[in-house]
């Protein structure tokens, strides 16, 4: 993965643009590698109707998320505040 590949703007309204111009490489590279490993993740599950992308690198991934789940934009949630998010679901499911 290069670079380039990973500075784009989001076609969302609740995905803030990332631009990793600047950052050292190994960052970039670092992202890449987390990238990688979310969506051979995803890859395991099956047959979901909803996806909700929360956590901590959820405004980094949600574009590239978004295409590999191929899900309808309304049925793809990003949170506005991933980290929180997270941390409430897990409160409220107990």
């Amino acid at each position: 993965m290069t670079k380039a590949s990973l500075v784009r703007g989001s076609s969302s309204r609740h995905i803030p643009v990332i631009n990793l111009k600047g950052y050292p490489l190994q960052a970039i590279q670092g992202i890449a590698r987390y990238r990688a490993q979310v969506l051979e993740a995803i890859d395991r599950f099956k047959g979901y109707t909803h996806v909700a992308v929360v956590g901590g690198g959820a405004c980094l991934l949600a574009d590239d998320i978004r295409p590999h789940v191929n899900l309808r934009e309304d049925r793809l949630c990003v949170a506005q505040k991933p980290q929180f998010a997270l941390v409430h679901g897990l409160k409220a499911i107990g």
